[in-house]
């Protein structure tokens, strides 16, 4: 059940790669994994193999931090670029390749993938109004799904101005 649970979330993450893809106009080759994410490799193996990306382990895996040390270095003029200091700052410690043969019958599933994302772009109006009623907020889809995507992309974030 755990696992299913995972799975389920690794596909979320993938539709929000997609996502991404399509916004920024460029693959996401790989995933950087930081904190929680890095805790157990059952975890990145699900995300991998899901998404099909390689997943990276920094040494460090607290995010703010190193993202602070960062851009310091930039700032007090150490480096010129972030991309320069990210590179000579974040040292990774470990690569989770995806399994190719999981990831060819995850592949096999794509006629399922687009009819729950059908169910769930008819749904929508639903999961909005529920959050209404509920919190008394008007927080749309819309800006549910950017926070979404701003949240799963850090990562790529990361990856791009390193």
């Amino acid at each position: 059940m755990y696992r299913s649970i995972l799975e389920g979330i690794a596909f979320e993450q993938l539709f929000a790669i997609c996502s991404v893809e399509k916004n920024i106009g460029t693959k996401v080759n790989n995933l950087v994994a930081i904190v929680g994410g890095t805790t157990k490799d059952v975890w990145c193996h699900i995300i991998a193999d899901i998404t099909g990306k390689e997943i990276c382990i920094p040494q460090n895996t607290e995010a703010s931090a190193a993202g602070a040390g960062i851009a310091s270095s930039v700032g007090a003029g150490w480096n010129r670029t972030f991309k320069k200091a990210g590179h000579e700052m974040v040292e990774i410690k470990k690569h989770i390749h995806p399994d190719k043969e999981k990831y060819k019958n995850i592949s096999s599933w794509l006629h399922f993938i687009k009819k729950y994302i059908r169910v769930y772009r008819r749904q929508e109006n639903v999961f909005e109004n529920s959050f209404q009623i509920i919190t008394g907020f008007a927080f749309t889809v819309k800006r549910c799904k950017m926070l979404n995507v701003i949240k799963y992309a850090e990562p790529q974030i990361i990856k791009i101005i390193m």
